[in-house]
């Protein structure tokens, strides 16, 4: 009995995900002591005898002896880009006509420390989107049910993050972006690239990743111009971000994790970054101890730590601080 990408076969029940131009689904189960939606590769290893790739797509063999005799499976897919989220509720060897469900629904990978990196990328993504697309709050969530889905898969086959601490990175960068967006935004400077933002917010409303890589934005007020650019190459080094105006340069270099895994490349970084850029500045998520504030100092105009989510507002306004000091001089 076939519905949708669900099929009891057996002593199995095999749910296959698509990713396909058209049609993309994820499907998480929802057990009744637990408030959040798991996606389907955190199932216990008894429980999945197989995983199947095939060209678009992942079938699950999953042995219905090793779950409870009623399960309900939420499916969240995206139909040419639209949103719909159902309800299978299997009870023995029946799959019930499913339903449809709305959000609120806390969709999770299954595996803590995915679901920490996910919800750290999701709140980069919802400021940044605030402030570059005026919204898209409804899009954040559905998006992070995409990635908890896939990092999960990752991580349940391989064990690894790379891919997570990625997306985060990514997501990162959009978002000191924004604040900087931000901070010309109130010194009256106006994105002339509009088209390139609209880009990027047409991609959020579609629930895509966003790469940023090669971005420039030009600014403009009266005679004054300038450009940001996202992870341009200029003779012959990359920077998160570099601000360039007349002859002056700003680095801005970005940083997510524990410091001691980025303190001596980001010191190595500053000294390449030195040979093009007037003044640099190191934007980190974590908090700095003494220590490092003083050994990234010797290298770094402003070293600018805890700048996250939380206190996104004091780091606009310490990154606005250093933008105005270089370009008032």
């Amino acid at each position: 009995m076939l519905m949708s990408n669900i099929e009891i076969a057996g002593d199995f029940i095999l749910v296959k995900e698509e990713n396909t131009h058209s049609f993309k689904s994820r499907y998480f189960v929802k057990f009744l002591n637990k408030d959040s939606l798991i996606h389907i590769s955190a199932l216990p290893r008894k429980a999945i005898r197989e995983v199947v790739f095939d060209k678009g797509s992942v079938e699950y063999v999953i042995d219905r002896g090793k779950l409870p005799k009623v399960v309900e499976i939420y499916e969240a897919a995206l139909i040419n880009s639209k949103p719909r989220i159902l309800l299978y509720r299997i009870d023995n060897d029946k799959i019930e006509v499913p339903r449809k469900a709305e959000f609120p629904l806390v969709f999770s990978s299954g595996f803590p420390t995915v679901d920490k990196l996910v919800n750290e990328v999701k709140s980069y993504r919802r400021i940044w989107t605030r402030i570059l697309c005026n919204g898209l709050d409804h899009c954040v969530d559905l998006y992070g049910a995409f990635l908890s889905a896939d990092l999960s898969l990752i991580y349940a086959l391989f064990h690894r993050l790379k891919e997570a601490w990625l997306e985060l990175s990514n997501e990162y960068v959009g978002f000191v972006f924004s604040l900087v967006h931000a901070v010309l935004k109130e010194l009256e400077l106006d994105a002339v690239d509009k088209e390139v933002l609209l880009e990027k917010c047409n991609l959020v409303e579609k629930y895509q990743g966003i790469y940023w890589r090669s971005t420039s934005i030009r600014y403009s007020k009266l005679n004054s111009n300038l450009e940001v650019s996202v992870e341009r190459m200029i003779s012959g080094v990359t920077p998160d971000l570099i601000i360039s105006t007349n002859n002056k340069k700003i680095v801005i270099e970005c940083k997510q994790g524990p410091p001691k895994t980025w303190l001596a490349k980001s010191i190595k970084q500053a000294q390449k970054y030195r040979e093009v850029a007037q003044q640099l500045i190191l934007v980190t998520s974590r908090e700095l101890d003494e220590n490092e504030q003083r050994e990234l100092s010797k290298y770094y105009n402003y070293v600018i730590d805890q700048c996250n989510g939380g206190n996104y507002v004091i780091c606009r306004n310490r990154i606005k601080n250093a933008i105005l000091n270089q370009l008032s001089r």
